[in-house]
């Protein structure tokens, strides 16, 4: 990214837990995609995350984020977060170089099957929508009959 030009998303994703390795590499536990079934609705995940990439961001961009359910429930307000820039420059050509904002929501109610939207507001007076789905599915839910004890027969 030159600096006057907008932040670009580069990828959105969405999983149960993120988790920093000594080694500087992500894990990601749980991973749905941009799409996440759950078995019915309302439902409450204990804890979801959130992995936005960005091309390189500009030094001392802050950014306001808010994540919003289909009818457009806030869920996630998080204002004036101080974007940080690890230092890249003797390690990575400036081409493959990333931004990485970790976003959580514990515990996660979702209520509405449909599109929910996160927007991401910089300082620099650009903002970046994207939307990932959530849809209820029957198939997740285990069936109390089939768990039973099995008949005994003589």
């Amino acid at each position: 990214m030159s600096e006057n030009s907008p932040p670009r998303l580069v990828s959105f994703d969405i999983c149960d837990d993120i988790r920093p390795e000594q080694s500087g590499k992500l894990t990601l536990v749980g991973y749905y995609g941009r799409a996440i079934r759950v078995g019915s609705l309302p439902a409450t995940l204990s804890k979801l995350c959130f992995l936005a990439q960005f091309e390189p961001l500009a030094e001392g961009l802050s950014v306001d984020i808010r994540v919003m359910s289909p009818s457009g429930a806030v869920l996630l307000n998080a204002e004036k977060l101080r974007v940080v820039i690890p230092d890249q420059s003797h390690l990575v050509p400036k081409e493959f170089r990333h931004t990485l904002l970790l976003l959580q929501i514990v515990p996660m109610p979702i209520n509405e099957e449909g599109v929910y939207r996160a927007d991401f507001a910089f300082s620099d007076s650009s903002t970046i929508t994207t939307s990932f789905y959530v849809a209820a599915d029957p198939s997740l839910v285990k069936n109390t009959e089939s768990n039973s004890k099995p008949e005994l027969k003589s």
